[in-house]
């Protein structure tokens, strides 16, 4: 089978750290290609053909030479506006890595290749004029959705859905989200596979805790990955200075970077009001090698998330990787582990929770290591690369000759269509659509 595979290839982005895993895994049952729009921070993939990506018509016909487009669409307009161009343009098979997709198209259609009426549309579009205006007021307001709670209301994935031959998302909550949205599109709910722990440095030795200068007489706790509101650090910063054991037991790294340079600041002024700069490090984005030394240095890592975004984590799943006692929100896919492999807190008492699950692990050694063993053997068993790639590999050609089922349905509705009032139609298509899909199969 011949696969091209779109997707980033940025140091900045963890889909691009994750495309790195599972195209290497593929390529070993098939041909894969990876279409990538050229940036500056750009991985170089030895063994794997990489193609520019470009929003144009030459880019499209050559990409109906493969057998499947895989197109893995993320949140960040700065890395998949042109995939998603390209998409809009030719179906293929999409890996949807978030199930809210608000902050992409914001970016996409407000700051990128699109507009606010564009924007307008399509807000109209999959949620009523009644939603648009809101959306529009709160844009006025300099309060937008996608910045409040309200984005669980306004999720915007269904634009990623509508020229799909088939979807593949990353934990069963995903799945639930997508699946009535998609019908009738085939939708396969497979588990995030392990980065390449050391794709770039080879076989270059991790740091120390020494050489990273953290403290050999406390316990480094760590957060790591793009550093967002939604990642609760401020509330960490609160429990570790609200708790004098935890204020004298432990050293909190935050390693990564942000897309607002004002997040970071503003978790570093509170970091200092809290007393704690100095057991407190923001290490900014850093390259592979360094970032592992600090999670292989970390006696317990933190991976909470309010409103939970994405599809799953793959933060988390290095972090379960690397052998690491976990403490997560009992939320979305991080709820789906069983509860042995990490360490839940719940949203009721955030803090509270959060206190009681860190001096727990901070005083209790054999807890630590029992929660790490159980996180560590759940991720080897259903998160490899390999495991991913076959399984990716079965559902694509399952779904081979599906476009063209769906250019045959659209066809159709279109047709019939033509004879209804405007107010009808949109139900129309929908049913006939999904009538002669139950007739296809």
């Amino acid at each position: 089978m011949k696969i091209a595979w779109c997707s980033p290839l940025s140091r900045r982005s963890g889909i691009s750290k994750f495309t790195l895993a599972a195209t290497r895994a593929l390529s070993g049952l098939a041909q894969v290609d990876l279409w990538s729009e050229r940036l500056d921070d750009n991985f170089v993939v030895p063994g794997l053909k990489v193609r520019e990506l470009l929003p144009d018509d030459a880019c499209v016909e050559a990409l109906r030479g493969y057998d499947a487009v895989v197109y893995n669409l993320g949140n960040n307009a700065d890395f998949h506006s042109v995939i998603h161009w390209i998409y809009a343009r030719l179906r293929g098979v999409v890996i949807l890595h978030d199930k809210f997709m608000h902050h992409f198209f914001a970016g996409h259609y407000l700051a990128g290749l699109e507009s606010l009426t564009a924007y307008a549309k399509v807000f109209r579009h999959y949620y009523g004029n009644e939603a648009k205006n809101e959306a529009l007021k709160a844009i006025r307001r300099k309060h937008p959705v996608w910045e409040t709670d309200r984005i669980a209301s306004f999720p915007m994935f269904e634009p990623c859905i509508w020229n799909a031959t088939g979807l593949v998302v990353h934990s069963q909550e995903a799945f639930d989200r997508v699946a009535p949205k998609a019908e009738p599109v085939p939708v396969r709910f497979l588990h995030h596979p392990f980065y390449i722990t050391h794709f770039e440095y080879g076989d270059l030795p991790l740091l120390s805790r020494s050489q990273l200068g953290l403290p050999e007489d406390r316990l480094v706790l760590l957060s790591h990955g793009f550093i967002n509101a939604n990642k609760r650090i401020d509330r960490i910063l609160n429990v570790i200075a609200e708790s004098p054991e935890l204020r004298g037991r432990v050293f909190y790294v935050v390693a990564g970077g942000t897309v607002l340079q004002s997040t970071t600041e503003s978790l570093m002024q509170q970091a200092e009001r809290l007393g704690l700069q100095e057991q407190v490090r923001f290490t900014g984005f850093i390259d592979d090698h360094t970032l592992h030394s600090y999670v292989q240095a970390a006696d317990i890592c933190l991976n909470l998330r309010f409103p939970s975004i994405e599809s799953s984590s793959g933060s988390l799943v290095e972090q379960l990787y690397f052998g690491k006692p976990v403490v997560v929100t009992r939320i979305g896919s991080y709820d789906e582990l069983p509860d042995e492999c990490v360490v839940k807190i719940d949203m009721a008492d955030e803090e509270g929770a959060l206190a009681e699950a860190l001096l727990r692990l901070v005083d209790d050694t054999d807890y630590r290591a029992q929660v790490a063993e159980a996180g560590f053997q759940w991720a080897q068993e259903h998160c490899s690369a390999e495991r991913y790639a076959a399984n990716l590999l079965v559902f694509l050609e399952n779904i081979r000759d599906y476009g063209q089922v769906l250019d045959f349905v659209d066809g159709i509705a279109d047709t019939l269509s033509e004879f209804l009032h405007p107010g009808l139609q949109a139900e129309f298509v929908s049913s006939i659509s999904g009538e002669i899909h139950a007739i296809t199969g």
